[in-house]
């Protein structure tokens, strides 16, 4: 069996590259060094750089690569027929590895081309695969910290005689009823959309409504397939560089001004860390808003103040976040 150590299989991570070749670089699996091509790579990448990647295990090995799939581990998704075989079907997720549909887990015969709406699961060898039996994967009740007037992303998975059922942030089931504001003629299964919890019914069930926001939607309904580009959830940092507003670039901070900013900005981080116990949940993974917020510093400074930290061996860098050394704890 592979062994994964903290890397979340199926999942995107954050993984710091240890190693630069002629042919791509290596990154900071733990157990393992994980490959990816420079095709992959950004300009600006180098030893200590984090990078979001996306980690799946085949034939007993696992891999990296910076190309977001269409869905992760436990999503639901609308994803392609590509071919079948005695085992199942093979479904495209937008990676060089296709998905398995077993036969077992599906319920009609499907033809090359079809989509279907399935949910991501692990097998036991840790390989992605696929299933059209989900119904029982969600809860039929809100979960906590959910309110009326939230925004929220859902998936249309079933049209009823009441309205269209759909899936919350793939967490929940509730409905957009028939007659309520918003119109449901538009919805489509297997077309996500973002809506609003119009009601929390006294048995917990949730009513939905179509919401007007449409910001980068489109974007998550295939992925981000550019290679060497960000992916949803990040921010292009790849060249990021503090400029002045003068004209020509000549109010733009000298070096010194910048690197005195840098070693600021990771004492700060040193700091938060030792407050919370030598881990904090941020990585490339976290919204630029949120760094700006806890940090008051850009996303891209505060990739680069993390580079530094883990080249000077202060702290490693885990698929969900941060955690300082015993270095880094008594220095």
């Amino acid at each position: 069996m592979v062994d994964t150590g903290d890397l979340k299989i199926g999942a995107m991570n954050d993984l710091a590259i240890c190693e630069i070749t002629d042919k791509g670089c290596f990154l900071d699996g733990g157990a393992e060094k994980l490959f990816i091509p420079r095709s992959q790579m950004g300009p600006d990448d180098a030893v200590g750089t984090v990078r979001n990647v996306f980690i799946y295990c085949d034939d007993g090995r696992l891999y990296a690569t910076a190309r977001r799939p269409r869905a992760l581990m436990g999503e639901l998704a609308f994803l392609p027929v590509k071919g079948s075989c005695k085992l199942g079907y093979f479904l495209d997720n937008s990676l060089r590895k296709d998905v398995l549909l077993p036969l077992n887990e599906t319920r009609v015969p499907l033809r090359q081309g079809e989509e279907v709406l399935v949910y991501l699961y692990l097998d036991h060898e840790k390989r992605m695969c696929a299933t059209t039996r989900f119904t029982r994967k969600f809860s039929d009740t809100v979960l906590p910290g959910y309110q009326a007037g939230d925004v929220v992303k859902v998936m249309p998975v079933a049209i009823t005689d009441i309205g269209v059922k759909a899936v919350v942030d793939n967490a929940f089931y509730a409905m957009f009823l028939n007659g309520e504001v918003g119109s449901t003629a538009e919805i489509r299964v297997g077309r996500k959309l973002y809506a609003v919890i119009s009601r929390i019914r006294g048995d917990r069930r949730v009513d939905l409504v179509p919401s007007d926001r449409k910001d980068s939607m489109s974007r998550e309904q295939d992925g981000d397939q550019a290679t060497g580009m960000s992916l949803p959830g990040s921010v292009p940092e790849h060249g990021e560089h503090e400029r002045g507003s003068g004209a020509g670039g000549s109010d733009a901070p000298s070096r010194e001004s910048v690197q005195v900013a840098r070693e600021a900005l990771e004492n700060v981080i040193l700091g938060k860390l030792r407050e919370h116990g030598g881990f904090l949940p941020f990585g490339d993974h976290t919204p630029p808003g949120t760094v700006e917020k806890v940090f008051h510093s850009s996303k891209g400074s505060f990739k680069k103040a993390l580079g530094s930290l883990y080249r000077r061996r202060l702290i490693t860098i885990l698929p969900d976040g941060i955690r300082l050394t015993t270095t880094g704890t008594s220095s």
